[in-house]
């Protein structure tokens, strides 16, 4: 009979060549001579490596001499499944194919594929995981399964006890057992594992304190949880000494040293409750934190004093300016020093510092012997302008050409300047330029209110001025020239 184009038969159908054959239990070979008859509804087991390549004594009914004349061929609907099969196909109904090679004669055996293996444990069992008595137990990962198929079963924890002898258990605290089981996947349940978590007591001399310590000056943060508490194989006993058998106190004693510095005195005191009081219960140790004053105060001084030197000496006096100092623990002292003119220890004023170029030093020292300078450069300069003092009035006579030539000191009177000689120029109202000297011409004569502007200017370059009249004159009497007969 013809069946309809299906891509998986019914279990006792087979689809060969675009026939579907009906099969029997046990049926013989759809073809040839001699037939041979395959299991129905075969489950196949995967391995320990999740894997299984059933060869045709797994199919065949009856027994055979040689199964190296068969061939399996496996088939999920129409697509051929490669072996060996693995997980993927954990499951899956399939269809194997076993063909006779010497007859050509084929039967056909549907099996399904699954997984009856059980996680597997790496259990201790007979060992027992030690613990310090300050470690925490929740941190203990359970063993490690391991499953052929599930790369990661579910692990239970199905029971848990607790057994706490205290002192009469010697070196033995606490143990905590637990059982665990882990399923897979496929629902396969391993037997069952016990773990084993041991607290050992410890011994006093186990504990490890708390090192000595320097601090900022003024700390506040003295407390254990910034300066250190005792610690048991490295974990901080914090609150955890009474599941350890000891009790752990401190005291503090304060001592005040330079300016503002202090040192705590810590003593450290552990207790063993399960033995008896004696030399060493319970354990003392001492721990000093230093608050020392080991920075320098802060100082800042101005990179430029420029002071002008406007005595009539050509000096200056002045009071020194003192430099923004701080300090983070300790009161602090100021001194200073000249560099190239000396100064007074406590004495801040400076009087007749000549003309020049100077360093100012200055140093704070704070109680605890710490130090920081910073330097001033000091220059001493003139700053004050010349005092022109002008000739309000002057004369100028022409000579026998008409002409007058004026140097500008002439129109001087006394000008003066307290650091350096003068330089004089003058000019016409006129004109705009200054010159070392003046021409008058017969043009001039007689005008009224020639005015003349004196400039006066010291080494500094700073310049002053003042104003004279010049009255323009022609004192020669005329000359009388003979002419000839």
């Amino acid at each position: 009979m013809r069946c309809p184009r299906v891509i998986v038969c019914k279990p006792v159908w087979a689809w060969v060549m675009g026939v579907c054959f009906w099969m029997l239990p046990g049926s013989l070979s759809l073809f040839g001579q001699g037939g041979i008859a395959c299991n129905d509804e075969v489950s196949i087991s995967l391995d320990e490596n999740c894997k299984a390549a059933p060869g045709p004594d797994v199919f065949l009914e009856g027994s055979y001499s040689d199964y190296s004349d068969f061939e399996v061929h496996v088939y999920q609907g129409p697509n051929e499944v490669p072996l060996p099969l693995g997980s993927t196909q954990i499951g899956e109904v399939l269809l194997a194919q076993i063909t006779q090679l010497s007859t050509g004669n084929s039967c056909w055996s549907q099996f399904e594929v699954v997984d009856l293996l059980a996680p597997q444990w790496n259990c201790p069992s007979e060992d027992t995981l030690w613990l310090s008595c300050a470690q925490d137990a929740s941190a203990v990962l359970p063993p490690l399964p391991t499953d052929n198929c599930d790369g990661s079963p579910q692990v239970e924890l199905t029971s848990e006890s607790i057994a706490e002898p205290g002192c009469s258990g010697g070196d033995f605290w606490k143990l905590i057992t637990r059982t665990w089981i882990a399923t897979d996947a496929y629902g396969n349940i391993s037997a069952p594992c016990v773990q084993r978590i041991g607290f050992q007591r410890p011994s006093p001399s186990s504990v490890v304190f708390p090192a000595a310590m320097s601090l900022p000056c003024g700390s506040t943060e003295t407390g254990p949880a910034q300066t250190g508490y005792p610690t048991l194989n490295g974990i901080p006993l914090n609150g955890q000494e009474e599941a350890c058998a000891l009790g752990i106190s401190y005291s503090d004693e304060w001592l005040s040293g330079c300016g503002g510095s202090q040192y705590l005195l810590r003593t450290w005191s552990v207790l063993d409750w399960c033995a008896p009081s004696g030399a060493n219960n319970p354990l003392l140790h001492l721990q000093v934190i230093s608050l020392s004053d080991v920075q320098a105060p802060l100082i800042s001084c101005v990179d430029t004093l420029w002071v002008a030197a406007n005595e009539a000496d050509c000096s200056a006096t002045f009071s020194l300016p003192l430099p923004a100092i701080s300090d983070n623990c300790s009161a602090w002292e100021l001194s200073w020093s000249g560099e190239g003119f000396s100064l007074s220890a406590n004495d801040t004023l400076v009087e007749h510092l000549p003309q020049g170029d100077y360093t100012l030093s200055y140093t704070a020292t704070d109680a605890c012997g710490n130090q920081s300078s910073c330097e001033t450069a000091l220059l001493v300069r003139d700053q004050q302008v010349p005092t022109a003092v002008c000739d309000e009035f002057t004369v100028v006579s022409l000579d026998e050409n008409g002409e007058a030539e004026v140097q500008a000191e002439v129109f001087d009177d006394g000008s003066y300047d307290n650091c350096s000689a003068l330089t004089f120029a003058a000019r016409r109202m006129d004109d705009s330029l200054f010159a070392e000297t003046l021409f008058f011409y017969c043009e001039d004569v007689g005008q009224d209110s020639l005015q003349v502007e004196l400039r006066v200017r010291d080494a500094q370059g700073h310049d002053n001025f003042c104003m004279v009249e010049v009255e323009v004159q022609d004192k020669l009497a005329p000359q009388a020239e003979l002419l000839p007969d």
